[in-house]
């Protein structure tokens, strides 16, 4: 009825992908980008996909496309050329000052009213009384509250996309400098601080990755990747029982992920019921790999 619907282009672009059909993915989404050009999530999905099926360069190329892009909304929105942001396209873009809000209301996760139970050994109450006291702090110093539709959101997200993508190259003096540049723009968010934790643990910094991962925790605890990356953690620093705990508050999020099963998996062999729950975990593992979405929630949750 309507082939060129944006939000049926994503969902259609998004399943192919969860099905295995990358390149189909991947065509899918440069036929949307002929029709949305200046679409932020498409050109973040294409470079995800470009990662898998090209390679990091080829998707470091789209970062830049989008940079070029924010730098356009940014001298627009500030009447300033100098925005720092990748090289200045010369196009109109009068009407570019909603592109980010439509582009980006999707990337916007957080809710007020989300919230996950931590055991408390998992989050020490003097991390969280640090990280609010930080946060009380800065805004009283007057930093700004950023809504999804601004600008500097979509750069946070475009820096630590990049941020990853060189991460995954192996170029962590890059990847850090993107981490940097991100909380330039706001230092509170969860994302940078997941991040500098990637980048910490990839260097073996144990101890300041764990830091990373609890704070982003702290600020947003239904952070699926945190949970994900700290329960490995503390397997990697001898606390099995620690690395269930978190690795259970990620299946609860998302019980179709395979990585936390798997992360899950490899706990269990610690653990003094091997034997049972391996053998769950790997049906589930099976089930995901097999891309069998469509069961219900709760035929994915035997209980353990």
């Amino acid at each position: 009825l309507q082939p060129d619907h944006l939000p049926s282009l994503h969902l259609a672009i998004l399943v192919l992908s969860a099905r295995g059909e990358g390149d189909e993915a991947l065509r899918l989404c440069q036929h949307a980008l002929e029709e949305y050009p200046d679409n932020l999530v498409l050109l973040a999905l294409r470079a995800r996909l470009e990662e898998k099926l090209v390679g990091g360069e080829q998707a470091l190329n789209t970062t830049r496309t989008m940079f070029n892009l924010l730098r356009d909304i940014g001298d627009h929105q500030t009447g300033s050329g100098d925005s720092g942001i990748g090289t200045h396209l010369g196009a109109d873009v009068c009407d570019n000052r909603s592109i980010v809000a439509t582009s980006y209301s999707h990337w916007d996760t957080l809710s007020d009213k989300d919230s996950v139970s931590l055991q408390a050994h998992s989050m020490a109450a003097s991390q969280v009384e640090r990280t609010l006291s930080e946060v009380a702090s800065s805004l009283s110093a007057g930093i700004p509250k950023y809504s999804p539709h601004d600008a500097a959101y979509a750069q946070i997200r475009t820096w630590l996309l990049t941020g990853e993508l060189y991460l995954r190259l192996g170029q962590v003096e890059a990847a850090e400098l993107c981490a940097n540049e991100a909380r330039q723009v706001y230092p509170l968010s969860y994302l940078i601080l997941y991040l500098k934790g990637a980048i910490h643990q990839y260097r073996e910094e144990w101890d300041q990755a764990k830091s990373c991962y609890q704070n982003s925790l702290s600020i947003y605890p239904r952070h699926l990747a945190s949970l994900q990356s700290l329960g490995l953690l503390h397997l990697k620093l001898g606390s099995p029982r620690l690395a269930e705990l978190a690795l259970r508050a990620a299946i609860r999020l998302d019980p179709h992920s395979h990585v936390s099963w798997f992360n899950l998996g490899l706990v269990m062999e610690v653990s003094t019921f091997k034997n049972i729950k391996i053998k769950v975990l790997i049906i589930h593992f099976r089930l995901l790999r097999m891309k069998v979405r469509q069961l219900p929630t709760a035929l994915l949750q035997p209980r353990l």
